[in-house]
C-alpha cells in the first residue's frame, strides 16, 4: 500500500510539471491581447458649425486609424477621415473634409475584461473642398489648413484579432478660412471594428 501511495504521488507530480507549461501557455493565451499594430474601420459622423457661422450641421463619412505599439501601452496613431454634408448654412453649399493626423496614443487593458480604453493627441492638417471658403480676395471652392484631434475611445475584444469599437469620441479642431474667426471645434463620433497582428 505504501508502495501505491509512493507511485501515485510520484505520478501527479510528474503530471503536474509536464501541464505546468501547457496551463501557463493557456492562461497567457486567454488573457486580453496586446496590440502591437491595428487597423480601425469606423463609420464617422461629425457636428460641425457652419464656415460662415449660420447654425451647426452634421457631416458624415468614415475614418481609417492605424496604431503601432512602441512601449507599455504606448503607441503612434494615425487617422485618416473623410466626411461630407450636401447642406450647409444659409447659402446651402455642400461641404467636403479630409483630415490626416498622426500623433502618440496610449492604450490601458483591462485584466479580467477583453475590453481596453485609449486615449490619443493627433496634428497633421486638413483639406476641405466642394465648398465656399471666404478669403481677402473673395471666396475659394477648397482650401487647405491645419487640423487637431484630441480624443478617447473603447475597443471590446470579439475574437482572437478583431475587436469592436462601440464608440470613439474626438474633439476636432481645424483653421480653414469661414469669414469670422477661421477656427472651427467639431465633435467627431465614430464605431466601427479594429483589426489587430
Amino acid at each position: 500500500m505504501g508502495r501505491s501511495v509512493k507511485a501515485t504521488t510520484i505520478a501527479l507530480a510528474t503530471l503536474l510539471c509536464l501541464s505546468a507549461p501547457m496551463l501557463r501557455a493557456q492562461a497567457i493565451s486567454a488573457a486580453p491581447s496586446k496590440h502591437t499594430t491595428d487597423i480601425a474601420i469606423t463609420y464617422t459622423a461629425e457636428h460641425a458649425n457652419s464656415l460662415g457661422g449660420g447654425g451647426s450641421f452634421w457631416l458624415q463619412g468614415g475614418s481609417v486609424e492605424a496604431g503601432v505599439s512602441l512601449w507599455h501601452g504606448l503607441a503612434l496613431a494615425g487617422n485618416f477621415t473623410g466626411t461630407h454634408a450636401s447642406s450647409v448654412g444659409s447659402q446651402n453649399v455642400s461641404l467636403g473634409l479630409a483630415t490626416y493626423t498622426f500623433g502618440p496614443r496610449y492604450r490601458y487593458s483591462f485584466k479580467s475584461k477583453p475590453a481596453s480604453v485609449f486615449g490619443e493627441l493627433l496634428l497633421g492638417g486638413v483639406k476641405g473642398f466642394d465648398s465656399l471658403f471666404p478669403n481677402s480676395t473673395g471666396a475659394t471652392s477648397s482650401a487647405s489648413a491645419f487640423a487637431m484631434q484630441a480624443g478617447l475611445g473603447v475597443d471590446w475584444k470579439l475574437m482572437q484579432h478583431i475587436d469592436l469599437r462601440p464608440l470613439e469620441l474626438a474633439w476636432v479642431r481645424m483653421q480653414l478660412p469661414n469669414g469670422t474667426s477661421n477656427t472651427q471645434n467639431d465633435l467627431r463620433i465614430s464605431s466601427g471594428l479594429l483589426y489587430s497582428f
